[in-house]
């Protein structure tokens, strides 16, 4: 199994930025995390993937990996309101 990679993608059309997720030996994304308005993770498969085989260890670091961009999206959803707030009451 090929290790993977992950990168940040922001969008303007998404509330809250997603991860794409790519084995090292491919420049092809086989997976998106992405978070819902309701902050629920969810897993995309992207069409025309090559990877079809992850690993439990794969599948464990994916999750891990899901969780701390969760949690690293709400608190910056956070930060920038407590921002807004402060600079509406300056």
């Amino acid at each position: 199994m090929s290790a993977l990679s992950f990168q940040k993608v922001s969008d303007v059309s998404t509330t809250y930025p997603y991860l794409c997720v790519y084995s090292t030996n491919s420049d092809r994304c086989f997976l998106q995390i992405e978070m819902a308005d309701n902050q629920d993770i969810s897993f995309v498969l992207m069409p025309g993937s090559d990877l079809t085989r992850l690993s439990h260890a794969q599948w464990i670091q994916l999750l891990d990996r899901a969780e701390e961009h969760r949690q690293q999206s709400i608190e910056n959803e956070e930060a920038c309101e407590q921002f807004l707030e402060e600079a509406e009451a300056d």
